[in-house]
């Protein structure tokens, strides 16, 4: 499983199932450019998406993307 972590401020970590990752990726500057440009499309989608407030579950062979933000259903 790999989770991918991106802030609309352009930090952004990248998280391996083995214990492994890459932290603070965003000080690169083509990487803080690509997740806030990620950040701005997550955003146009939060009205297609569906809410969930329990954990995230991982399943094999599934791309899935959990969009977190701070206002209230």
């Amino acid at each position: 499983m790999i989770t991918l972590t991106s802030f609309k401020t352009g930090d952004d970590s990248l998280y391996f199932s083995t214990g492994t990752g890459i932290i603070g990726a965003g000080r690169h500057p083509e990487v803080k450019e690509g997740s806030k440009e990620f950040i701005e499309k997550a955003q146009m989608l939060l009205p297609q998406a569906n809410y969930l407030d329990t954990a995230l579950i991982s399943e094999p062979c599934f791309l899935k993307f959990y969009l977190m933000t701070n206002k209230k259903r």
